[in-house]
């Protein structure tokens, strides 16, 4: 079982298929024409696509790289990220702030041809009640300050 996926795109190509039991080699060339499909670039993210427990309010960095068989690899500007929205939030990499029990961005990149390839990531919360240091949840208001005027 042979794969071309790691093969880069061609109008026309040479198949050629070399065996050997350690001793003899032989080899023969597949007759006409050869095409390999132009597919899009492969997207590698610099964490998982789902990464849980965050507290509220933390930042993350969000990374991906690209690579293309025919291109290599791709800039930063080619590597797109958008929001649950789809507004666009950066480019190769970007910090967002977690607020939400779950947030979903995507990113895709983009070869010289306008193959696009797109991942997904997903940022999820702790699970548990919030975290507050300054007593208003239980009602301690010893930590509290003001002046009035």
């Amino acid at each position: 079982n042979a794969t071309l996926a790691g093969l880069p795109a061609s109008a026309s190509g040479l198949i050629r298929v070399v065996a050997t039991n350690g001793f003899n080699t032989s080899s023969a060339d597949a007759v006409g024409t050869v095409t390999v499909e132009d597919i899009g670039p492969t997207v590698y993210l610099a964490h998982a696509e789902e990464v849980r427990n965050l507290r509220f309010g933390d930042p993350f960095q969000l990374a991906a790289t690209a690579f293309d068989a025919e291109d290599g690899e791709l800039p930063k500007a080619s590597i797109v990220w958008k929001n649950a929205l789809g507004a666009t939030i950066g480019a190769g990499s970007v910090v967002v702030t977690v607020t939400t029990g779950v947030q979903t961005y995507t990113v895709s990149a983009t070869d010289l041809d306008g193959n696009v390839t797109t991942r997904s990531v997903r940022l999820a919360l702790e699970s548990g009640p919030p975290f507050f240091t300054d007593g208003f949840e239980s009602g301690d208001t010893s930590k509290w300050s003001g002046k009035v005027n």
